[in-house]
């Protein structure tokens, strides 16, 4: 098992990759939405919905 440094820059770093990810994760969320919406499985309405709770996180 690899040990972290301790370090504040590599925790820094650490967190920063993890926001990055939620952020990846979200938009693909977005775009998995709108290709429910396009295709008519969703309205609108449920989109912008979904939309703004994952925008919100």
């Amino acid at each position: 098992m690899r040990r972290l440094s301790s370090s504040p820059s590599c925790a820094i770093r650490t967190v920063v990759a993890a926001e990055g990810n939620a952020r990846l994760g979200i938009a693909d969320e977005l775009i998995k939405l709108a290709d429910l919406k396009a295709k008519g499985i969703i309205t609108q309405v449920e989109f912008d919905a979904q939309k703004a709770k994952l925008l919100a996180r």
